[in-house]
């Protein structure tokens, strides 16, 4: 949200600007010097926030995974973390992307389970 803010509002700085405001024309006011500074100083802040947040994100893998287990992100992190749903009610032998989910229930304790698919393709329940 912020991110695509700023590259936009920096973006426009370059298509709106006027010399009697900021000593610089614009796209609109028929130089297109400054849009070709914005878009510079865009692409860089750009490789910077990526690379930064690489280099971070590569540190803690180190210490600590960044990736949760296979069975929360089946199940979803609102359900681990916060022991609810973040979009509604779902069956418990109802399928996500064509494989069986661990459901908990709210409010009756530990109940996480993987339907039983025996003998089905959990594709198409088969």
């Amino acid at each position: 949200m912020h991110g695509i803010g700023g590259l936009l509002g920096s973006l426009l700085v370059g298509v709106f600007a006027y010399a009697s405001v900021g000593g610089h024309d614009g796209l609109l006011a028929g130089d297109g010097k400054q849009f070709g500074l914005q878009l510079v100083g865009v692409a860089i802040a750009l490789t910077y926030a990526f690379g930064v947040s690489f280099a971070i994100l590569k540190v803690i893998d180190l210490v600590a995974s960044v990736q949760v287990s296979r069975r929360v992100q089946l199940s979803g992190l609102d359900e681990e973390l916060h022991g609810e749903a973040a979009y509604g009610p779902r069956e418990a032998d109802e399928p996500v992307n064509g494989l069986p989910v661990p459901v908990q229930e709210s409010g009756r304790g530990d109940q996480s389970h993987v339907p039983d698919t025996s003998g089905q393709n959990p594709a198409n329940g088969v």
